[in-house]
C-alpha cells in the first residue's frame, strides 16, 4: 500500500528581536494613543457635563477603565522594552508625552533639551513624566493653549546638579489667588509629587499671559 503525498504545513517562523521592537512600536503608535486621545476627550466632556447626575457618573466611570487600560498597556511595553535592554531615557518619555498630546488635541508641543541630560533614576522620571503630563492637560483644559514650549536642563549652583525643567503655555493664564477648586488639585498633586521625589516645583501665570511650570530636582 504506497503512502499518499505529503502535505507540509506552513513553516512557522520564530519572532525575531526586530518583530518584537515592531510590535512595541505599533502599541505605542496605535491603541496607546487613541487611549490616551480618548482620556482627554472624555475629560471635555466631564467638565461640561458639571458635577453631578447619572451621566457624569458613568463619565468617570469610562475614565477610570481607560486609566487602567492605559497603565496595564504601559507596563506592557515598559516590561518588554526592559527584557530587551531598551529602558528610555528621560528625553524619549518627555518626547513621547508631548507627541502623545500632540497627536489628541493638535497643540503645538515643542520640547528643547539644553544639553546632555544624566539619568536621575526611575522614580525621578516618572515625576518629570507626569508633571509634564498633568500640565499639558492643564493648558489645553483651561489654557486653551495653542502652543507649549518645553525646556529641559542641567544647573549647577555651589558643586551641587539639579535637573530643571520648564513648561510654557500661550494659553490665557489665571491668577494663582483665584484659582477653582479642580485645577488647585491637579497643581497641588504634581507639586506633592515633586516633592516627595525630593524637587520642588512652582507655577507662575497672569490673566492674558499664559502660565509657566517650573520643576527641579537634585541630581548626583
Amino acid at each position: 500500500m504506497s503512502e499518499g503525498p505529503h502535505v507540509q504545513g506552513p513553516e512557522v517562523r520564530t519572532p525575531t528581536e526586530s518583530d518584537l521592537r515592531q510590535l512595541l512600536l505599533d502599541l505605542h503608535d496605535g491603541p496607546m494613543q487613541l487611549i490616551y486621545a480618548a482620556m482627554l476627550k472624555l475629560e471635555l466632556l466631564q467638565a461640561s457635563l458639571g458635577g453631578q447626575g447619572e451621566a457624569v457618573h458613568r463619565a468617570a466611570q469610562l475614565q477610570a477603565l481607560l486609566e487602567r487600560a492605559a497603565i496595564e498597556l504601559r507596563g506592557i511595553i515598559d516590561r518588554e522594552k526592559a527584557a530587551a535592554k531598551e529602558s528610555p531615557d528621560l528625553l524619549s518619555l518627555l518626547r513621547e508625552v508631548g507627541a502623545q498630546h500632540q497627536f489628541a488635541t493638535q497643540t503645538d508641543v515643542r520640547i528643547v533639551a539644553r544639553e546632555h541630560l544624566p539619568d536621575p533614576g526611575p522614580e525621578a522620571k516618572h515625576v518629570f513624566y507626569r508633571v509634564l503630563q498633568e500640565s499639558l492637560s492643564n493648558a489645553f483644559r483651561h489654557g486653551r493653549a495653542e502652543q507649549v514650549d518645553v525646556r529641559i536642563g542641567l544647573s549647577q549652583e555651589e558643586g551641587s546638579k539639579k535637573l530643571w525643567m520648564s513648561v510654557a503655555d500661550d494659553g490665557v493664564g489665571f491668577d494663582p489667588s483665584g484659582l477653582p477648586a479642580d485645577r488647585e488639585t491637579g497643581l497641588t498633586g504634581i507639586g506633592e509629587r515633586m516633592r516627595s521625589a525630593g524637587g520642588d516645583l512652582m507655577v507662575s501665570s497672569t490673566p492674558g499671559s499664559g502660565t509657566t511650570v517650573h520643576v527641579e530636582m537634585e541630581v548626583e
